[in-house]
């Protein structure tokens, strides 16, 4: 929108464009949506379709989508779906209703996210490395028990450990983290979280 990216899901999205092909017979066209669901695969949740299209005339391929509110990286493609021959298109038109409002589909719900709590006495990393590390439970942590998560083994400053929240849906929700650390070098140093 007047140069800017602009968020539209959760939003109706309205596609418009003239298509022409010269094959000599009559062919589709359509408008696909593209969206991630929260695992990160890819679906084609909705299409816009213009049948037998005659060759040599252009016609007006035109239509709404309703972008869910629990999909990340929508994407409009144009296709003529019914030939692998070159195909034109031209004034096309997307624009959206900013004052329009599209629930989430349950299909694109990640596993609810109520939070995780990590004191590792049950034994366990359940973090994996990140870059050249080695994370493995160690003796000793906090006041609150007995084992930490020991990282060693680092040939780089970001190497550390790291956790995946890809099932979960959490885009547009802030997230908070706290944590304790310690290290035993000689210097004083900080310890990141990175997102």
């Amino acid at each position: 929108k007047d140069g800017a990216v602009t968020n539209v899901v959760g939003k109706k999205v309205h596609v418009a464009a003239w298509v022409y092909q010269e094959t000599g017979a009559p062919q589709d066209f359509a408008f696909v949506l593209q969206v991630k669901k929260p695992d990160a695969t890819t679906d084609n949740p909705l299409s816009i379709s213009l049948p037998a299209v005659p060759s040599g005339e252009w016609a007006l391929l035109e239509g709404d989508f309703e972008v869910y509110s629990n999909v990340t990286n929508p994407l409009v493609a144009l296709e003529m779906s019914t030939s692998k021959d070159p195909f034109y298109f031209d004034d096309i038109r997307i624009t959206y209703d900013p004052t329009s409002s599209v629930a989430a589909n349950p299909v694109y719900s990640g596993n609810a996210f109520l939070g995780y709590y990590f004191d590792f006495e049950d034994q366990k990393e359940h973090f994996t490395t990140r870059g050249d590390s080695t994370p493995k439970i160690a003796r000793g942590g906090m006041d609150d028990g007995s084992s930490c998560l020991f990282i060693s083994e680092r040939s780089q400053n970001w190497n550390g450990a790291q956790i995946d929240l890809t099932e979960h849906s959490l885009s547009d929700f802030p997230l908070w983290v706290s944590f304790a650390g310690m290290h035993k070098s000689d210097a004083k140093t900080k310890i990141t979280c990175t997102l």
